[in-house]
């Protein structure tokens, strides 16, 4: 799994620098969805073809 964003500060400081874009934190959620089982963190969730269009 990639490395995880520690908080909003830092996710919008790796935006701004060009270490991340949205579509790379979208492929983070889903790889950390994939790893835990889709387990209770989400209330829903769409699939992942979808956020990937």
């Amino acid at each position: 799994m990639r490395e995880p964003v520690g908080s909003i500060s830092d996710l919008r400081t790796a935006y701004r620098e060009g270490r991340l874009s949205p579509t790379d934190q979208a492929e983070r959620v889903l790889d950390g969805l994939a790893s835990s089982g889709g387990g209770p963190v989400w209330i829903s969730t769409v699939p992942a073809g979808d956020l990937r269009t």
